[in-house]
């Protein structure tokens, strides 16, 4: 029986102001050559962006609280994911 090794999926960004670019840094433990990212970032009901790199950079329209998702996977059943809600606000 194949085993497999269950990557811990996390992230990290900076402050994220709307209009400016926000740098999401993949912090994810555990994974293996080859393994693949999937971010999605939603900005509203039935609009999400979905990346494919490891680390990411995006821009918010406008001021709110967002949520993002980092799926990360090993293998064909070995994933794990975490969300993290950004807010974003004006340049302080």
């Amino acid at each position: 029986t194949a085993s497999c090794l269950y990557p811990l999926a996390e992230f990290t960004f900076d402050t994220a102001t709307f209009g400016t670019p926000c740098h999401f840094t993949n912090l994810s433990q555990d994974t293996i050559p080859g393994a693949t990212y999937r971010w999605e970032v939603v900005e509203g009901p039935g609009d999400t962006v979905f990346y494919t790199s490891k680390d990411i950079i995006h821009t918010f329209d406008a001021p709110g609280v967002y949520q993002v998702r980092l799926t990360v996977t090993n293998g064909i059943k070995c994933q794990s994911s975490v969300i993290h809600d950004v807010m974003t606000g004006p340049l302080p």
